[in-house]
């Protein structure tokens, strides 16, 4: 960015000499000859002053994302320590909210996946199923975001132990 502004200044300095020069000049072929460079020097000031504002613009763009993100992360910080990792059944685990620590929301489970990158996602119920021998059902919980899914033996949920 400060190349594009010197390349600016270096135009303005340029434009304000031919400006001095066609002061000097008496005739109008001479004035007619001084004006082509002077015009160059002011549209290459144009587009480096463009350039410059776009760079700008897309910077504060940027930042402001980056603000965002860093608001989200403190907040999630915060959040994910009232959550802690449960064995829901024999090889299912997920995220429930410890003891004490609800905030006045209804038992859910988080998505192990999504958690661990940053993301809050409840695991919603979405079928039974029973197995080839029709003796165990369970109960197929699945991710929106990352479409993970366990299976829950037993029919248990996040309010049902």
């Amino acid at each position: 960015m400060i190349v594009d502004f010197a390349a600016g200044f270096q135009s303005i300095k340029a434009a304000l000499d031919l400006i001095k020069g066609l002061n000097a000049v008496s005739n109008s072929n001479a004035v007619a000859e001084a004006k082509a460079p002077l015009i160059n020097h002011l549209i290459d000031l144009q587009q480096t002053l463009l350039a410059v504002q776009q760079a700008e613009a897309a910077a504060t763009k940027t930042i402001g994302q980056l603000e965002q993100e860093i608001v989200r992360l403190k907040d999630w910080s915060a959040e994910k320590s009232t959550y802690q990792l449960t064995a829901i059944c024999d090889g299912a685990v997920a995220y429930m909210r410890k003891p004490g620590m609800e905030a006045g929301e209804p038992p859910h489970w988080l998505c192990a996946n999504c958690y661990g990158g940053s993301k809050k996602s409840i695991l919603q119920f979405q079928n039974e199923e029973i197995d080839m021998m029709g003796s165990h059902a369970f109960d197929a919980w699945g991710c929106g975001q990352c479409r993970g899914k366990i299976m829950v033996r037993g029919h248990k949920s996040p309010g049902k132990p």
